[in-house]
């Protein structure tokens, strides 16, 4: 596994082991595989090319969602049965 320090971004690269039907199934270097479709692949892309991946985090949608969950969260905690 390739790794950088820079933005916490993590870079792995894995193999395009074979084409089932519309799938390609890429091999990591640990052995687990991830069958994606074709139309996530170059168009030119052959059995036995290597693909590098960048995973990294997205801060900006990863606050959304804390502020989204925290407002739900206090609106339930806030709310208060009417009474009838």
């Amino acid at each position: 596994m390739l790794k950088s320090k820079k933005n916490n971004m993590e870079r792995i690269k894995a193999t395009l082991d074979r084409f089932e039907g519309d799938k390609g199934v890429l091999v990591f270097p640990e052995a687990q595989k991830l069958i994606v479709s074709r139309k996530y692949l170059p168009e030119n892309a052959r059995e036995g090319d290597v693909f590098v991946f960048t995973a990294c985090t997205d801060q900006d949608e990863n606050e959304k969602i804390k502020l989204n969950a925290k407002k739900i969260l206090n609106e339930v905690l806030n709310h208060q049965p009417r009474e009838f």
